[in-house]
């Protein structure tokens, strides 16, 4: 007998994502779903209940069955996906999987912005050396390529903030965390990123702005 079985191929990825244990259970109540289990490591959990009561251990990077929906938060990449037979199921999978995204910090999205891909990093990058090394050749002005130039090195330096996040989310930040009492930095660690990012663009603007602004005055 032939089956569709199109919506068992769906599976959303969470890519970066940090959540709190008390946002998770958070997100768990408000779906209401019928059955709740879970397992991190060697440890069970039979129902939301036993998370409740256990939260340090339900802490890392835990795995969720919540009625016809999987959730894995392993490997940092974590993942949500129907497993059951029915077409709803995928549909609760979404479901969950918007509401989980809404906790995504800006420095998350910001590193998951496709520009900032090694697809597109790497070919700018080869163009710009090209036209840096071979400009002569190539009959290039001068001027044109230092003004090219600038604009790759913010492009540059975004690249490489989205490598730093990366590295400090896969090896530092766990995806499930709890924390019953936050020092200073931690409850405002995203507001420092985010401040100290836009500080950094505020200066590289103004100094970019008044070298193009030089270009085009010796240009007339």
């Amino acid at each position: 007998m032939v089956k569709d079985i199109s919506h068992e191929k769906v599976s959303y990825k969470l890519g970066l994502l940090s959540i709190s244990v008390d946002e998770l259970i958070n997100i768990l109540e408000r779906t209401s779903p019928e059955k709740v289990t879970a397992k991190n490591g060697t440890t069970k959990f039979e129902n939301l209940t036993d998370i409740k009561e256990n939260k340090a251990l339900f802490a890392g990077a835990p795995t969720i069955f919540i009625d016809d929906v999987y959730v894995s938060f392993e490997s940092h990449w974590g993942n949500v996906l129907p497993y059951g037979s029915e077409a709803k199921s995928a549909i609760a999978a979404k479901s969950f999987f918007e509401e989980l995204t809404r906790y995504k910090s800006f420095m998350d999205r910001f590193s998951e912005l496709k520009i900032l891909s090694v697809v597109y990093f790497f070919p700018v990058a080869t163009i710009m050396f090209c036209i840096l090394t071979f400009r002569e050749r190539m009959g290039i002005p001068a001027n044109y390529s230092e003004v090219l130039f600038w604009p790759y090195m913010a492009y540059s330096l975004a690249f490489l903030t989205k490598g730093l996040w990366l590295g400090y989310s896969m090896f530092l930040r766990q995806a499930v965390y709890y924390a019953p009492t936050q020092g200073f930095f931690k409850r405002n660690f995203e507001t420092i990123a985010v401040s100290a990012i836009t500080g950094f663009i505020g200066v590289l603007a103004g100094s970019l702005g008044s070298g193009l602004l030089d270009k085009i005055r010796a240009w007339f």
